[in-house]
C-alpha cells in the first residue's frame, strides 16, 4: 500500500485533536507508526527534528519511505532515523530531484534490524565515534541497490558506513564516496562483520591513518566480486586495510594513494582469483599489495599491473605469498621507473602449494633486495618441472634457473649473468653452485652421477639480438632440458627478430618458446676423465611451418650453419641437496 503524505496531515491532526507544537518530523513519526506493514509513504515536503527530539524510528514493520526529492533532516544531536531490531526501512527516491537523509549528530542512520538503501543520499551527517553515514549494529543488515552516502565524517571509525561486530553489508550498486575518518574512511567492517561487493563503488574517502576506501578489522571480511574500491586515500592501506580476509573475484582496487601500501595493506588473508588490483602508487613500499610479516597472500587468478612503490610497485613480500592457477603480475614500477613487481625481501619466497600448478597465462615478474651472489637466490618452490617458466626477473641482468631436488620439489633460482668463461669448482659439493661451458665442456657431471636437473643458458645482457659477421646472436630468457627435449624462452626482441638461414625455413616460435626435441639425451653424458666432453647432437626443429633437421652443436666448430650458440654462453647447475 503506498499512502502519500502531505502537510494537509498537519491540519488533519489538528481539527482531530491532537497536539498542535508537534513538530514536523514528529508528525512524519505519527504516520510511520499508523503505517501498516509493507506500507509505503512518500514525501511532499522536508522534514526537520526539533532540538533534543528523538530520531525518526522503525520498529516491528517494514516501511517504505521514498523521498520524491524532499529531505529529512536531523536535529545534529543523535541519528536521524533509527531501524529498531524487528524493524526494516526501504530508502527510495523515485523522481530525479535528489532526496536525502542529512543533519545527523551520531549517524545519518543507525540500523538495529534491517535497512535497504535503494536510491536518495546520506550525506552530511557525522559521529564522533563511528559510522557518520551508516551505523550497523551487531547482527543488523544493510543492503545497498543504489542511492549515495556521500561526506560524511566519524571522529574513529567508518566515516560513510560502520559495519559492527557480525553486522552485515551488501552492495550491488550506488556511491560511497568523500567520507573521511581516522580508519575506514569509506566502510569500517569491525570483527566479523562483513561487506560483500557485487557492485557499485567506493571512492574518493579518505583516513587520517588506515584505510582510506575500507577497513577489515579480524575476523572480519570483504568480498569483492564486482565494482571498484577507487582513489581513496590515506597513510596505510589506500584502498583498503585488513587485518581478516579479503576475497577479491572480480572488480578493482585502483587509483588509491597512500604513503604505504596503496592498494591493500595486508595484515591477515588476501585470496585473489579474478579481478584487477591496479594504477595505486605508495609513496615508500607496496603500491598494489603490502604483504606484512605473518599474513598470506594466494593469487591463483586476476592482475596485478599499473601500481607504482619504492619496492614492491605490484607487491611488496615479507609474509607469505602462494601462487597457483593463472595469476599475472607485471607491469608494475618502482619510484625510479624500473620494473619492480614482486619485491621479495630477505629470505623471501614464493610458493606453488601441493598438488597445484601453475597454467597457461601465469606471469609473474621478481625483484630482490640484495644482488644474488654466486649461489644465486631461490625465489620460487613448486612440484612442477616448467615452473620456472611462469616467472621472470624484472632486473634483466639476473637470470632464472630451474633446479630438481628430489620426486617432487622444484626449485627457481636467479643468479648472476657471466660475462667470461667461468673457472672451475673441482671441488663442488651438493650445496654449491657450479658454472659449466656450454662451448666445449659439460664439466662436472660426476658431482652427482648424470645431470638429472633442468639448465639454464645465459647469454650476457649486452648481447642483444643482432648480426655481426655473419654470426647470429640470440638473447636467451630461459634454457630447460628436460625428457629429451630442449625448451629455450627467447627474449621478446629475440622472437621479433629472430630468423633461421634460408635452407632450413623461417621458425614460427609459440608464446616466444622454442622447442628443440633432442634425439639424444643430454642428461646421459658424463664427463671425461679430463674433465670436459666435446659433444655434436642431432635436433629436430618443430615449429608450424613444418619440421626442419639441423645439427646443434657443442664444440669449437665457428662454420654452424644455423642455430649458432656462442662461447661466452654459460650453463649454470644446481647440484641438488642430498
Amino acid at each position: 500500500m503506498k499512502r502519500e503524505f502531505f502537510l494537509a496531515s498537519l491540519l488533519a491532526a489538528s481539527m482531530a485533536g491532537t497536539a498542535l507544537n508537534a513538530s514536523n518530523l514528529q508528525l512524519l513519526q505519527d504516520e510511520i507508526d499508523n503505517a501498516e506493514d509493507g506500507e509505503t509513504i512518500v514525501l511532499d515536503c522536508d522534514y526537520s527534528a526539533e532540538p533534543d527530539e528523538d530520531p525518526l524510528t522503525i520498529t516491528n514493520k517494514s516501511i517504505t519511505i521514498d523521498l520524491a526529492g524532499h529531505t529529512i533532516s536531523g536535529n545534529g544531536e543523535n541519528e536521524v532515523i533509527s531501524v529498531g531490531e524487528e524493524g526494516c526501512l526501504i530508502l527510495t527516491n523515485q523522481i530525479e530531484s535528489a532526496g536525502a537523509v542529512t543533519g545527523g549528530g551520531d549517524h545519518g542512520v543507525y540500523v538495529l534490524g534491517e535497512f535497504y538503501l535503494q536510491a536518495g543520499a546520506i550525506t552530511g551527517n557525522g559521529s564522533d565515534y563511528a559510522g557518520g553515514g551508516v551505523f550497523v549494529e551487531s547482527e543488523g543488515s544493510f543492503t545497498m541497490t543504489g542511492g549515495s552516502i556521500t561526506n560524511n565524517n566519524a571522529g574513529n571509525f567508518g566515516g560513510g558506513v560502520y559495519v559492527a561486530e557480525e553486522g552485515t553489508f551488501s552492495m550491488t550498486d550506488g556511491l560511497i564516496s568523500s567520507n573521511v575518518s581516522y580508519s575506514g574512511g569509506g566502510v569500517y567492517v569491525d570483527i566479523a562483520g562483513e561487506l560483500t561487493m557485487e557492485g557499485g563503488e567506493i571512492s574518493n574517502n579518505t583516513a587520517d591513518e588506515e584505510g582510506g576506501g575500507v577497513t577489515v578489522c579480524d575476523q572480519g571480511s570483504l568480498t569483492l566480486n564486482a565494482g571498484e574500491i577507487s582513489d581513496n586515500t590515506s597513510c596505510v592501506g589506500g584502498g583498503v586495510f585488513n587485518n581478516g580476509t579479503v576475497n577479491v573475484a572480480g572488480g578493482a582496487i585502483s587509483g588509491n594513494h597512500a604513503d604505504w601500501s596503496a592498494g591493500i595493506d595486508l595484515n591477515g588473508e588476501l585470496i585473489m582469483t579474478g579481478g584487477e588490483i591496479c594504477g595505486n602508487s605508495a609513496d615508500e613500499d607496496g603500491g598494489g599489495v603490502y604483504v606484512n610479516n605473518y599474513s598470506v597472500f594466494t593469487m591463483s587468478g586476476g592482475s596485478v599491473y599499473g601500481n607504482t612503490a619504492c619496492k614492491g610497485g605490484g607487491v611488496y613480500q615479507d609474509g607469505s605469498i602462494c601462487v597457483f592457477g593463472n595469476p599475472v603480475v607485471d607491469a608494475n614500477f618502482g619510484s625510479d621507473g624500473a620494473t619492480n613487481n614482486i619485491f621479495l625481501a630477505a629470505d623471501g619466497i614464493i610458493t606453488v602449494p601441493q598438488d597445484q600448478s601453475l597454467t597457461e597465462g601465469a606471469w609473474i615478474g621478481v625483484s630482490l633486495e640484495d644482488p644474488p651472489d654466486e649461489e644465486g637466490v631461490l625465489i620460487v618452490r613448486g612440484e612442477s618441472e616448467d615452473v620456472g617458466s611462469f616467472f621472470f626477473s624484472d632486473n634483466p641482468e639476473y637470470v632464472k634457473s630451474t633446479v630438481k631436488l628430489g620426486e617432487d620439489e622444484y626449485q627457481v633460482y636467479l643468479g648472476v649473468t657471466q660475462t667470461q668463461y667461468p673457472s672451475y669448482l673441482d671441488n663442488a659439493d651438493d650445496t654449491t653452485m657450479a658454472y659449466y661451458n656450454a662451448w666445449a665442456e659439460t664439466y662436472g657431471a660426476d658431482t652427482n652421477g648424470t645431470h638429472e636437473t633442468a639448465f639454464l643458458l645465459n647469454v650476457p645482457q649486452d648481447r642483444a639480438v643482432h648480426e655481426d659477421e655473419g654470426e647470429s646472436y640470440l638473447k636467451v630468457v630461459d634454457f630447460k632440458f628436460t625428457n629429451n627435449v630442449l625448451h629455450i624462452e627467447l627474449a621478446s626482441d629475440a622472437c621479433d627478430l629472430f630468423q633461421w638461414d634460408d635452407d632450413i625455413g623461417s621458425a614460427a616460435l609459440c608464446n616466444g618458446i622454442l622447442t628443440l626435441e633432442m634425439s639424444t639425451d643430454l642428461g646421459s653424458f658424463n664427463s671425461s676423465a679430463s674433465g670436459h666432453r666435446f659433444l655434436s647432437v642431432p635436433v629436430t626443429i618443430n615449429a608450424n611451418t613444418g619440421t626442419a633437421n639441423v645439427d646443434y652443436y657443442i664444440n669449437d666448430n665457428y662454420n654452424i650453419p644455423s642455430l649458432f650458440v656462442r662461447p661466452l654462453i654459460t650453463v649454470e647447475y644446481y647440484a641438488p641437496k642430498e
